[in-house]
């Protein structure tokens, strides 16, 4: 709350105002501190004496320390801090903080100092490590420091101060005046840029029992008093799904600009029982029109979510007790919502639970800021946000790891053989391999079949008659069945041998399939069903329209091959591409995908998953530091939250020799690389007698190169070259001939 409001009577007013000052200038005399955040799009303070998002080098009323954006005239919240309670011998001790203290600055114990101004809040930044932060960082007082004993950074920027409640001087509050618990807490925060972070910062409370008592049933609270422009006119809600409450206004906030419509909120990102079975909070508290708890008693109930008269909230909607007041929906205004506009304050509360006088516990919250040209608009951000500071405080960039040899459908593998007779690659529609050429039908245009009802299949090339096919041709409103047509190739089930139902797709209406080049105007699709090959199945097939009827059909594969520039083999009797889905080897979490040996010039892709730990969608793009040699299936990817996502990456391997690279996938929210993997792969020489230079095509050069070799000694053989064509043992002109002939009359090698 900024301003007291008039309709409180005049001694009210009074005392009021003087508990504010008073508390305040007492708190002053022991050199009060704060410092900012101002990295993101926020600017946050951070206090020596337990309370947050205070300016305390300000004077009342204008302490206002959360503003957004950092370098606006625009406060959200005017005050906030930390609140401890527990029992200790049977009896309750508090120690509150607002806009006074019952906190003392320093550790809990330390020598008399002359200038308490050591105890000051410790600021460090990205570049400043000649700033006094980073030289005078209190690492012997518990500041945290990293692998190398240097003062630790998180983010852009971080804050440290150590404050404790062991003066019972200090302990005056209304809603306190208890004995001492015995706390010392070290407050540490920090910020982010980039992304969702520019919405948030993180603040994380280490408190320690440094007295001689067990702590019972101990709680500790962050609570806010937002003010969103005018204080009087704020609703509030809560999530109990997110450990989440926040303040937003019931009417377009005077005090800001058009289209500018502020929302605030925080959440409980990691509590004492993280890990546990016990919930992480007893209570996301909204307290309605009060200003300041006025007894122990008061205090507690506020912390655990009641009422300030003690009594529990009641949802209307269900006629139940909750400890989570106002949980509806504020953004399609479905539920429980606030309506009655007042002043408001917001409070997280942990699960009670124990702490042994030495014990040490954590609660980590995160506190964000959001805004839209409607409420609804700013609303809806804010739960975005709310999810990104949820799973980056609970998991960082640790909630994802790469899975090996997982069998959903996917497609694990896709061989060509022989390996030197490759004519194609992939005509790139979105598939996952040989340059996007194959994948799952259902990414193309649909699919009746889930990806684990795919099963390993194998075509085999026959130029001279092979299987037929359902042919579709380009109609009104899609492709229509035409005709049956004869395709060169069988495609069969790998473990029966049965042959496939399969639908050509001809892109080019020539009647006939046939690899593609690049100058050709439409794709030509083969269509791989599932079901064995028989008459029974032409109604269901001949009377499709595709794409439209996609859904309704048994497709597992989709194959669109594009002929190679320059190709001389091409297409021959027995060649067999493979595709499998399955893998005989376990379920594996790696950090490294390996291609093993594949040889120059061609392909080989591996599919892998990432599995997210965290509890919201994340999306992301991949980045690969050797392009022209390994790229990914799709720059882009979708993690659906607590589940895994299949992508796909591709090592071509351009000459002999090992290849390395990294894969690193930078997520949208975060705006950092949560995640590196490492791509290892062997190209091999072809196995491809008379190719001379290892290019996987006999051609002139290879002829020019042979004579140099043959009769003027200029030419030293790779590793893996076999010059002898006719096994003879000898390489003479036999061999040259030999040669000739494959290159211009394509006889087999």
């Amino acid at each position: 709350m900024r301003k007291i409001p008039i309709s409180l009577p005049g001694i009210a007013l009074v005392a009021y105002l003087a508990i504010i000052l008073l508390t305040h200038v007492s708190a002053n005399a022991e050199a009060v501190h704060s410092e900012k955040l101002n990295a993101s799009e926020i600017e946050f303070h951070v206090s020596n004496h337990g309370t947050i998002a205070k300016d305390e080098q300000a004077d009342y009323p204008d302490w206002d320390g959360f503003k957004f954006p950092a370098d606006s005239a625009y406060p959200l919240v005017y005050i906030g801090g930390l609140w401890l309670r527990a029992i200790v011998d049977g009896e309750s001790r508090v120690a509150i903080s607002g806009s006074g203290t019952e906190f003392a600055v320093g550790p809990y114990s330390h020598e008399p100092v002359e200038d308490s101004s050591i105890f000051k809040v410790y600021r460090i930044a990205e570049g400043g490590e000649s700033d006094s932060g980073w030289i005078n960082w209190p690492s012997n007082w518990g500041a945290p420091t990293d692998e190398y004993g240097e003062p630790l950074l998180t983010g852009s920027q971080s804050l440290w101060a150590v404050f404790n409640d062991n003066a019972p001087v200090f302990h005056t509050q209304r809603g306190g005046s208890t004995d001492p618990l015995g706390a010392e807490v070290q407050v540490y925060a920090y910020d982010f840029v980039g992304g969702d972070f520019d919405n948030m910062v993180f603040v994380d409370f280490k408190i320690i029992n440094k007295s001689e008592d067990d702590w019972t049933d101990f709680i500790a609270s962050v609570y806010l008093d937002p003010d969103i422009g005018f204080y009087s006119d704020d609703l509030c809600g809560t999530d109990s799904a997110m450990s989440m409450a926040y303040c937003y206004s019931l009417t377009d906030p005077l005090a800001f600009p058009p289209d500018y419509y502020p929302v605030v909120g925080m959440a409980a990102v990691r509590t004492p029982t993280f890990g546990t079975s016990l919930p992480p909070l007893i209570a996301c508290n909204a307290m309605v029109n009060t200003y300041y708890s006025t007894s122990v008693e008061m205090t507690e109930d506020l912390m655990m979510g009641l009422q300030d008269n003690g009594t529990p909230f009641i949802n209307p909607e269900t006629g139940e007790e909750t400890r989570f007041p106002f949980n509806g929906n504020p953004i399609n205004g479905s539920g429980w919502l606030d309506s009655d506009k007042g002043d408001r304050r917001i409070m997280l509360s942990t699960w009670p639970f124990n702490i042994a006088s030495g014990d040490t516990t954590l609660f980590r919250i995160a506190i964000f800021a959001a805004d839209g040209e409607t409420r609804g608009d700013a609303l809806s951000r804010l739960f975005d946000v709310a999810g990104t500071a949820l799973d980056f405080g609970t998991s960082d960039t640790t909630g994802l790891e790469v899975i090996e040899n997982v069998e959903d459908g996917s497609i694990h593998s896709i061989e060509f053989e022989p390996v030197e007779h490759l004519w194609f690659s992939g005509l790139d529609w979105g598939g996952e391999a040989f340059n996007g050429g194959i994948g799952w039908a259902g990414d193309l245009w649909g699919s009746s079949l889930e990806r684990n009802n795919n099963f390993n299949i194998e075509i085999e090339f026959s130029p001279e008659g092979g299987q037929d096919a359902y042919r579709f041709a380009e109609n009104v409103g899609g492709y229509s069945f035409v005709d049956i047509v004869t395709v060169p190739f069988e495609c069969r089930k790998k473990s029966t041998g049965e042959i496939l139902n399969v639908i050509f797709i001809d892109g080019n209406s020539s009647g006939e399939w046939e690899a593609v080049s690049d100058s050709s105007e439409s794709h030509e699709y083969i269509l791989i069903t599932s079901s064995e090959m028989s008459d029974a199945q032409y109604t269901e097939y001949g009377t499709a329209v595709l794409p439209h009827d996609a859904g309704n059909l048994d497709l597992m594969y989709v194959v669109s091959l594009l002929e190679r520039e320059g190709e001389r083999i091409g297409m021959r009797e027995g060649q067999v591409l493979s595709i499998e889905t399955s893998t005989n080897s376990p379920e594996t979490s790696v950090d490294t995908l390996d291609f093993g040996e594949v040889v120059v010039g061609s392909e080989r892709s591996l599919t892998a998953h990432f599995a997210s730990g965290y509890k919201y969608e994340k999306s992301g793009s991949f980045a690969i530091d050797s392009l022209d040699v390994f790229h990914v299936g799709s720059e882009k990817i979708t993690l659906p939250p607590g589940d895994r996502e299949r992508f796909n990456v591709i090592f071509t391997p351009p000459d002999t020799g090992q290849f390395c690279a990294r894969l690193m996938l930078r997520l949208n929210e975060f705006d950092l690389i949560a995640k590196e993997l490492v791509l290892v792969g062997y190209g091999s020489p072809w196995s491809l007698k008379g190719d001379i230079n290892l290019d996987g095509v006999l051609e002139l050069r290879d002829i020019t190169l042979f004579i140099r070799y043959l009769y003027y000694y200029e030419v030293n053989l790779s590793a893996g070259t076999d010059p002898d064509l006719d096994n003879s043992g000898i390489v003479d002109l036999t061999d040259l001939v030999m040669l000739i002939n494959r290159i211009f009359l394509l006889e087999e090698p």
